[in-house]
């Protein structure tokens, strides 16, 4: 007897229980069933007859779904709060010295950009977060000045690369990446993509305090 493999295809299953508090979030998550070439996909959505929202949606499920995308909720920008500015802001910094500065100055962080140039990355900066959030301007010239000064400090060979197994300092790291120990916390970690979170944190289980059942 000859058997022959067949290629069943498969249904991808999503079932949503509850309607998401966001259509955004709705999208994000429907949207990741029936992406597999094997088969299509079934997304299952249980309403609860309880809560009026749920029954809102499924009052209105036919009129919600054939213009989905225009019910998306507007996002706020923060582009220069204090967090945003902590992350990234160094990042800009770099890319506009590397951009105007000197050829030396695109390659490596050595020699320490003049003062000239320092100046003008700073009114940049200054200028846009003035006319975006004028009430970070304070925030942004300090933390410009502080970034400034911890290169000058630091003053590392290299301006960073996604290798991160050599010791040779460096002023930038990905962040979400654990730095080389020889780097201590100097580098600056960095973010290099919309998707950058924070690192991971790792642990070692020991075995030095154990609870004994008398």
């Amino acid at each position: 007897m000859i058997s022959v493999g067949v290629d069943v295809p498969r249904l991808g299953l999503m079932v949503v229980t509850g309607q998401p508090k966001t259509t955004s979030e709705y999208i994000q998550v429907t949207g990741r069933i029936g992406r597999s070439e094997k088969g299509p996909g079934l997304v299952v959505v249980l309403y609860s007859t309880s809560k009026p929202r749920d029954r809102s949606h499924y009052e209105h499920f036919r009129t919600y779904h054939s213009k989905i995308y225009s019910q998306v909720e507007p996002t706020s920008v923060t582009p220069f709060s204090v967090p945003v500015q902590e992350r990234a802001l160094h990042a800009i910094m770099v890319g506009l010295i590397r951009y105007i500065g000197d050829p030396a100055n695109r390659e490596r962080p050595q020699p320490f950009p003049d003062l000239e140039l320092c100046e003008e990355v700073e009114k940049i900066i200054i200028d846009k977060v003035k006319s975006i959030d004028p009430d970070r301007v304070q925030d942004a010239i300090k933390l410009i000045k502080e970034k400034f000064d911890d290169w000058k400090g630091y003053f590392p060979p290299e301006y960073g690369y996604f290798d991160m197994q050599t010791d040779n300092p460096r002023l930038m790291y990905p962040a979400g990446s654990v730095p080389h120990p020889a780097w201590g916390d100097r580098a600056w970690p960095t973010p290099t993509s919309m998707r950058n979170v924070d690192a991971t944190c790792e642990a070692d289980i020991i075995k030095k305090y154990i609870i004994r059942e008398e």
